[in-house]
């Protein structure tokens, strides 16, 4: 298994943002990278799994005490998630089931991302 911790997702990559789908593009790049780089940084890319499905686990540290629902923090996810398979070469559609947590809050929020089995 491996984990990474990745920021909070950007407000505009929510699917409820209502903003330009240019600046919402160039958010959703900028998420991507950072997520790539940090996979990369933390030796992802001689990371290797057998062919099939590949469990994931992302857990949710919110930044504060507001409801989301875990559709809409998936769905903030994709790029990061894109990024990450980047890096590990990987197809995201490999990653499969997906399971979704919530952990303690967290000053800025975070989002821890197991891929893998435990």
């Amino acid at each position: 298994m491996i984990e990474i911790t990745l920021p909070w997702p950007a407000a505009g990559l929510s699917p409820n943002a209502r903003m330009n789908h240019i600046a919402k593009w160039e958010i959703a790049q900028a998420a991507r990278a950072t997520a790539k780089l940090a996979a990369i940084a933390a030796g992802w890319k001689l990371a290797r799994f057998p062919d099939g499905r590949i469990p994931m686990t992302l857990v949710f540290h919110f930044p504060d005490n507001r409801h989301r629902d875990a559709d809409n923090c998936l769905a903030s996810m994709k790029p990061a998630l894109d990024g990450l398979c980047d890096a590990l070469e990987i197809n995201d559609e490999r990653l499969w089931p997906i399971t979704l947590d919530h952990g303690k809050n967290i000053k800025a929020g975070q989002v821890v991302v197991r891929i893998g089995e435990k």
